[in-house]
């Protein structure tokens, strides 16, 4: 099935930002690989310039090539001291800028495969090894991770240079024909290497990337399906399953440390009606704005939550009998003034409310508690709704030791 537009689009910019990922992290992973192996090669660097500078012969054919050598590792030092510092410098940095990353993943490269041409260049006064430069160019090719047209473009330019330079040193026909030919070969084998490299490293990348995205996305439903199994997806209130665990633990804290409780009860009034002459929609949003209006009126502490229907209840910790009240007589004069628009229709809407409170001292389960103050609301459906009516529960005092 032929891709549309918008699909190969899409493809394309996700593709593009997982190349940018991968590249991105892999310019860091080679400038840390290549700033670890810095130290290494500085002393060996140091190691050979004390070599053959200093214990082998310095006159002749052979001293000068004992001489060049020495210079390439001294050269090769500085350089890489330079480079040091830069890495040093990117590694140090919180967010450092991704150009001078990968700059600094390109200077290093190119500095390693300098080094490793200019010591077979020398090479070739005494004989016609390519060693060197075979076995830093497969160093390169393992450790930077550059991009597969990056480290075309990198190691052609190396073989490039290799190939005219050979000819300063070697004059031997047959020796330089074996010499390019060797390290035309120890190129495209580090080539390959490098492709292959980044091929494993982009892949590992991408997966690594997808899991943490995928693992993200299960978090994040495992929250939502949380969410969902303790609240009302309606009014974002707590359903009653979640609101009798809270209740409980409530409860049995204030047994602990002796304080009054408060619950109320509220339901709408005559909300079939609502459903029936303006539609269930508007119905939902009357729930809907009567859970803000009762989450406006409580404090953080207080636990509000949907029975089911047009039936709410509320648990007042640390709450008595004249401040339960209170509270409820507030929320039925907060929705007797504030009408609900919908539809371009203002929808009145009152409430009934039961209150019932636990004294401090007193033990009493959610159940009867909420009993209690479901009797105090039926008292106020019949007497006319809209009005706030109280009862206290039966309570077992406390018992003392």
């Amino acid at each position: 099935m032929p891709l549309s537009s918008h699909q190969f689009t899409t493809w394309v910019r996700t593709t593009i930002l997982d190349v940018d990922h991968v590249q991105g992290k892999g310019a860091w992973i080679a400038v840390m690989r290549f700033r670890a192996f810095a130290t290494l090669t500085f002393a060996v660097n140091v190691a050979y310039m004390v070599y053959f500078w200093g214990l082998l012969p310095a006159t002749g054919p052979v001293g000068r090539y004992n001489n060049a050598i020495g210079w390439v590792h001294c050269i090769c030092a500085a350089g890489v001291t330079v480079l040091w510092v830069l890495a040093n410098h990117i590694r140090q940095t919180p967010s450092p800028r991704p150009a001078l990353v990968q700059l600094a993943q390109l200077l290093l490269s190119g500095w390693i495969l300098a080094f490793g041409i200019a010591l077979t260049v020398m090479d070739q006064w005494v004989g016609s090894n390519t060693t060197n430069y075979v076995m830093i160019s497969l160093f390169v090719g393992m450790l930077a991770l550059l991009r597969p047209l990056v480290a075309t473009a990198v190691f052609a330019v190396a073989y490039g240079v290799l190939h005219q330079a050979l000819a300063l040193t070697q004059a031997d026909p047959a020796m330089l024909a074996m010499a390019r030919s060797h390290s035309f070969s120890g190129t495209v084998m580090s080539l390959a290497a490098s492709i292959v490299m980044w091929r494993q490293f982009a892949t590992a990348t991408v997966l690594r990337r997808q899991l943490i995205e995928s693992n993200h996305n299960l978090e994040k439903k495992q929250q939502e399906l949380s969410y969902l199994a303790t609240h009302d997806p309606l009014t974002g209130l707590r359903n009653r399953r979640a609101f009798l665990l809270e209740a409980e633990h409530e409860l049995s804290r204030a047994l602990r440390y002796p304080c009054e409780t408060g619950v109320l009860v509220a339901d709408l009034d005559h909300f079939k009606q609502i459903n029936d002459n303006h539609g269930h929609p508007a119905g939902d949003a009357v729930l809907r704005h009567f859970a803000q209006l009762l989450k406006a009126q409580l404090r953080e502490s207080d636990i509000p939550a949907r029975l089911g229907g047009e039936e709410f209840i509320v648990l007042l910790p640390g709450t008595g009998t004249e401040g339960t009240a209170v509270v409820a007589e507030k929320i039925r004069q907060a929705l007797e003034a504030a009408p609900v628009v919908h539809g371009g229709q203002s929808i009145g809407i009152t409430v009934s409310i039961g209150v019932s409170c636990l004294p401090a001292h007193s033990a009493c389960t959610i159940e009867a508690l909420y009993g209690r103050a479901d009797q105090a609301l039926y008292v106020a459906k019949t007497g006319g709704r809209n009005r706030v009516v109280q009862l206290e529960p039966p309570a077992t005092p406390r018992p003392t030791t």
